[in-house]
């Protein structure tokens, strides 16, 4: 699945929890756009996207292939196996993790 032609890119900053806060939008966005998320009405950053029945299994597989192409980082096998991927507060932070540890 190709990124959508808007979709703005990544900004890598490694200053701790700011520069995950500047993934945020993307994220967000990707979320809105293939998901039909409105963050507005439906979800906030802390709904548990799965037990609301915005992602399944497909989905998940396709939001990993995304953050992982779009960030330029790998999520273990326990990180996939993990909870830590079903909000967008959540998935934010480990992607702020994962590019503060590069």
């Amino acid at each position: 699945m190709s990124n959508p032609p808007n979709l703005p890119q990544a900004t890598v900053q490694t200053v701790g929890a700011v520069g995950a806060d500047l993934n945020e939008p993307t994220i967000k966005q990707f979320l809105s756009q293939n998901f039909l998320i409105d963050f507005k009405a439906d979800a906030n950053q802390d709904t548990d996207l799965f037990d609301q029945g915005f992602i399944d299994s497909y989905g998940y597989v396709e939001l990993i292939k995304f953050l992982e192409k779009q960030f330029k980082i790998r999520f273990t096998d326990e990180e996939l196996l993990s909870r830590e991927l079903r909000t967008l507060h959540s998935i934010v932070a480990i992607v702020g993790k994962k590019l503060n540890a590069n």
